[in-house]
């Protein structure tokens, strides 16, 4: 029983403020509230993401260097990771200029 009537999914509906989703399932505030974590939780989340995104490609550069000292070729000291299309970066290279 829910509040006193059969639990269906059209009363929970009521009950939730819900509308239907886009697969036709309901998805209301009381649904959105569960499944999302709290926002300061989320900006730790991205925080922690973050840091394991640079270690890993500190690791990664670490290794390369490694590899090529191990074949007696040159490391480079520096390296630049750039993300974006060819296209995008032409086109800030263009500005830029």
């Amino acid at each position: 029983m829910f509040l006193g009537r059969a639990v269906t999914a059209k009363t929970i509906n009521e009950y939730a403020g819900a509308q239907a989703g886009p697969n036709g399932r309901p998805f209301g505030r009381m649904a959105s509230a569960r499944l999302l974590p709290h926002p300061n939780d989320i900006d730790k989340i991205i925080r922690y993401e973050a840091h394991l995104s640079r270690q890993l490609y500190q690791a990664l550069h670490e290794l390369e260097s490694m590899r090529a000292a191990r074949r007696g070729q040159p490391a480079p000291l520096h390296r630049v990771d750039v993300y974006g299309s060819a296209a995008e970066l032409a086109a800030t290279d263009a500005a830029t200029a």
